[in-house]
């Protein structure tokens, strides 16, 4: 049971924690609950510190490369971090 435990919180660890600032920033915004990309950009550039270039074609297509490895999911256009 414990050695599950501790599994999962590995698991969990590898999908927060990333070398990319822009992948850290949304996996911090999608930790409490799912947001659609539109309401991403409104958060990080009330709460981030956003890279100058970013904009919401650019966050889509981080958000779109994340779902492809499994880091993220989306449904409806809802972007939300997998259950580990």
């Amino acid at each position: 049971q414990e050695k599950k435990k501790n599994k999962r919180e590995k698991e969990n660890d590898n999908i927060i924690h990333d070398k990319d600032p822009l992948n850290n920033m949304i996996f911090r915004i999608l930790r409490d609950h799912e947001r659609d990309p539109e309401e991403m950009m409104v958060f990080i550039r009330d709460n981030e510190k956003a890279p100058e270039d970013l904009t919401l074609p650019l966050l889509m297509g981080r958000l779109m490369e994340l779902e492809l490895e499994d880091r993220v999911c989306c449904h409806g256009g809802m972007y939300y971090l997998p259950d580990v």
